[in-house]
């Protein structure tokens, strides 16, 4: 149901959801309206799926305290509306005991002073805060604890502060953080460090974080315990030195995995070898396996791969997913060869 003319017609239509026990409401507003979801929606145990969005930018559609205590929902995903208010101590507190899953884009938080997500059977967390006007959640502090996360995966611009804590295992982090996440340290550090359990880390974009390498590294020396890494990024020289520096504060990392984007826009920083070198000193003392998606054979992917090769110390295998670049990726490989690999048991594939 993608388009609802008017007040009247939301309220029946909620309430024919309600009075059917419809396990499963989605509904998306193509039209301004200031429409506040009635509290009884989520007071009623048989609403396990709960999806509420709208194109408007404004805002208008408010949800209601009880959706925060809701016994029922196991899936709640929102886009672009707004959370409810907490009158009392402006700490909203999302304490679903049966939620599963969490999905929110875009949505109004600036209202409140701490958002807690602490429903303690959530496993599936994904966050995005790309809206283009960051005052939506700028003066929020983002609190996760006491959940059963499995996957977590954030996009955009970060919180005023990032408190994770008390928290399983993550099998697999996602991140891709706006470039202006630089500009909060304190915050970055710790939403970095609360991931210290992370069992898989990928990230998409590095342009969220800092260029000193020393800061970099230490950045990450929370993820000590990181097997599994994925970065996503082009072969620019800053980039190339980014990743060195990330793989410097991951000591145990077994498997590494580098997805190659293409650049289509000039950077504007300068690609200057002088400015950007790679550390002299990076042993990999237990990387074993290195994938490369979208290898086009660039003279700056052939330079960093060859690094790798000369600081895994026990490296079995690098898997080079070839570009469109046939000819030059032969050629490539063939210098890779040729280069002196600190493991002898090392194969390029």
């Amino acid at each position: 149901m993608r388009e609802l003319l008017d007040k009247r017609a939301i309220k029946d239509w909620f309430d024919i959801a309600i009075n059917k026990g419809v396990r499963e409401v989605e509904i998306f507003f193509d039209v301004g309206l200031n429409v506040d979801v009635d509290s009884s929606v989520f007071q009623f145990d048989h609403v396990q799926v709960f999806k509420l969005g709208t194109r408007s930018s404004f805002f208008h559609v408010k949800l209601p305290l009880s959706m925060c205590s809701s016994s029922s929902l196991k899936t709640l995903k929102l886009e672009s509306v707004a959370l409810p208010p907490c009158v009392n101590t402006g700490e909203l507190l999302l304490n679903c005991p049966m939620l599963e899953n969490l999905f929110m884009k875009d949505c109004l938080q600036g209202h409140l002073k701490v958002f807690n997500i602490c429903s303690p059977q959530l496993k599936n967390l994904f966050i995005e805060n790309s809206s283009n006007k960051p005052w939506d959640f700028a003066y929020c502090k983002l609190k996760i604890c006491d959940v059963k996360l499995i996957y977590f995966e954030y996009k955009g611009r970060l919180y005023e502060d990032c408190l994770l804590q008390n928290i399983n295992p993550l099998d697999n982090v996602v991140l891709y953080l706006s470039p202006d996440a630089t500009q909060q340290p304190d915050s970055l550090t710790k939403f970095i460090g609360g991931l210290s359990n992370a069992k898989m880390l990928t990230l998409k974009g590095l342009q969220g974080f800092p260029e000193d390498p020393t800061a970099l590294e230490s950045l990450f020396t929370p993820l000590s315990n990181l097997r599994r890494l994925k970065l996503r990024s082009s072969h620019e020289n800053p980039c190339i030195c980014r990743m060195a520096s990330i793989l410097k504060g991951c000591p145990i990392l077994e498997t590494f995995t580098w997805e190659l984007i293409n650049v289509k826009v000039e950077s504007q920083i300068k690609d200057n070898k002088a400015e950007y070198i790679l550390p002299a000193e990076c042993i990999l003392h237990h990387l074993k396996f290195i994938e490369v998606q979208g290898f086009s054979g660039h003279k700056n992917e052939v330079e960093f791969l060859i690094f790798l090769l000369k600081n895994a110390m026990v490296l079995e295998e690098m898997y080079l997913d070839r570009h469109t670049y046939k000819t030059r990726s032969k050629q490539c490989t063939e210098k890779l060869l040729a280069s002196v690999a600190l493991s002898p048991n090392a194969k390029i594939v």
